[in-house]
């Protein structure tokens, strides 16, 4: 996992990031506004609102994916308190 400094977050970040974009085939403007209510991983599927032609569609997990995302998740609730974060990007997968 790509390690940039040891307080901050965007190495788990990238690498869940990208890991997401080459399994499940999305676009990375689709994948950087995913929200947290958009991921569904009990049913292991993604609801990518606003595609490239205005659409909402629905994206199935492979259950690899669905873990990581889980992994993921739960390191982000880990996260030292000291961490700052804006406001506008908590709901951001």
């Amino acid at each position: 996992m790509l390690d940039l400094h040891p307080g901050s977050f965007r190495g788990p970040t990238y690498h869940y990031f990208l890991g997401l974009l080459a399994s499940t085939g999305l676009r990375f403007l689709e994948a950087a506004r995913l929200l947290r209510e958009d991921a569904d991983l009990d049913a292991g599927m993604l609801t990518i609102r606003e595609t490239k032609f205005g659409k909402t569609r629905i994206v199935p997990l492979h259950p690899s994916t669905t873990l990581a995302l889980r992994r993921y998740a739960s390191k982000r609730q880990k996260r030292p308190p000291a961490y700052v974060t804006y406001a506008a990007y908590e709901d951001r997968i």
